[in-house]
């Protein structure tokens, strides 16, 4: 995907990039996504825990493939409460929540601190080179994510991600790395090389 030059405000990005996903032939990203699937999987080979991830919308890059293909790890998912987010381990049944996005039931579903996840893996509509994320204007993420001290992974298609500064403000909660179909972008906060070779822990 090619993105114009972005503007300066934030809701005028978030147009921008959902405009151009929108008219990209669905081959094309198709051809993106199993890059994609392939690169985030070799990445999850190498890590353990319990992580955090998410149901796709139909306009996200999708992590669904390559959780299948880790069962190594033990997977929780988020749940729109209030304002922020609550996680469940391993739901079994789904209901649809804020924005149509499938969600644990939480009567058939394992409430789990956030503190007890190893890693989470989070959408978003744009990245930059120094983890700065733009999401979709709900905030939940930044809420929910504001003290974690866990590891945050960006998801997004390479095109997403841009070499120029991201408006920023001081309660974006910034990403320790971002995986894309063509790379890993590290970021260096707190955490090292170590652990795109699986060594991160999180005791």
């Amino acid at each position: 995907m090619k993105l114009e030059k972005y503007k300066k405000t934030k809701a005028e990005i978030r147009s921008e990039v959902l405009r151009c996903i929108r008219t990209q032939p669905q081959l094309s990203i198709k051809k993106h996504q199993e890059a994609f699937d392939l690169n985030l999987g070799a990445f999850l080979k190498k890590q353990t825990g319990i992580w955090s991830a998410y149901r796709p919308l139909s306009n996200e890059v999708s992590p669904s493939v390559s959780i299948h293909h880790s069962p190594h790890i033990r997977w929780a998912y988020p749940r729109v409460k209030d304002q922020s987010l609550e996680f469940y381990l391993e739901p079994q049944v789904w209901t649809r929540g804020s924005y149509g996005i499938e969600e644990p039931d939480p009567s058939h579903s394992k409430l789990i601190p956030l503190q007890d996840i190893n890693a989470c893996l989070i959408p978003g509509l744009a990245f930059d080179r120094q983890g700065t994320r733009l999401g979709r204007g709900s905030g939940y993420f930044d809420r929910a994510l504001e003290s974690y001290q866990g590891l945050k992974v960006g998801l997004a298609f390479a095109a997403q991600v841009f070499s120029e500064s991201l408006p920023c403000e001081k309660f974006d909660v910034p990403m320790d790395l971002v995986v894309t179909e063509k790379e890993t972008v590290m970021i260096h906060h707190h955490y090292s090389n170590s652990i795109v070779e699986g060594e991160h822990r999180n005791d």
